[in-house]
Formats: structure tokens, sequence, C-alpha cells
């Protein structure tokens, strides 16, 4: 008696949750998005439905604002950023170059002062 009062328990007892058919919940598949080889279902009447998405979005406006200026200022960086690190790249070469001509210009200006006074050195006093 037992045995058959059980088996009626188990019969009567949902089919989803884990093991059970479908998969966990007996939802079948992973329970999200349209069913494979399903188009995805369009509203009926968009007006009405975009209506109803900014009467939902309403009270969140300006965290929607302030979420477009962030993604707009982003871009903004992104495109800007590389430009004004070449700006900087270019500046900072310039110096070194300008450095490494103005040594090698003292160079040159002391050998030349050098030689003009081991030239008078060497010139017969009259």
């Amino acid at each position: 008696m037992s045995d058959s009062r059980s088996r009626d328990i188990r019969s009567s007892a949902p089919s989803g949750g884990p093991g059970g058919p479908g998969g966990p919940g007996g939802r079948g598949g992973f329970g999200h998005g349209p069913a494979m080889g399903r188009p995805a279902e369009k509203a009926k009447d968009f007006k009405t439905t975009l209506r109803r998405l900014l009467r939902y979005l309403a009270p969140r406006k300006g965290r929607l604002l302030a979420v477009l200026v962030l993604a707009i200022a982003s871009t903004v960086f992104t495109i800007a950023s590389p430009k004004i690190m070449g700006g900087a790249m270019n500046k900072v070469r310039d110096s070194f170059v300008a450095r490494m001509l103005l040594e090698q210009a003292e160079g040159i200006r002391e050998r030349l002062a050098a030689a003009a006074a081991a030239a008078t050195a060497a010139a017969p006093a009259p």
C-alpha cells in the first residue's frame, strides 16, 4: 500500500526542477532569449510601447542624461588623447634634438676657440 501511495505522490509532483524534463526550472533550454530558429517577437504597437518605455524611464532621466554625457565624453577623449600625446611626444623630441644641436655647436665653438688660440700662439710676434 505504501508503494502505490508513493507512486501517486511522485506522479502528481511538478515535472520541472533539476533532473526533470526541460532541465532546471522545467523551462527547457537555458530559459532566456527566443527559442532557437524562432524569430523574436516584435511590438504590435510601436508608439504605445515607446511611450510606455519613456514613462518607465522618466524617473531615471537624470541618470540617463549623465550616462549619455559620460559616453560622449569618453568617445571624445578616446579620439583626442592620441592627438594630444602625439603633440607632447613631438615637443619632447624637438627639445631633445635642440639640446643635442646646442651641445654640438658648443663643442665646435670650443674647438674653434682652441684652434684660434693655438694659431695666435704659434704666429711670430712682429
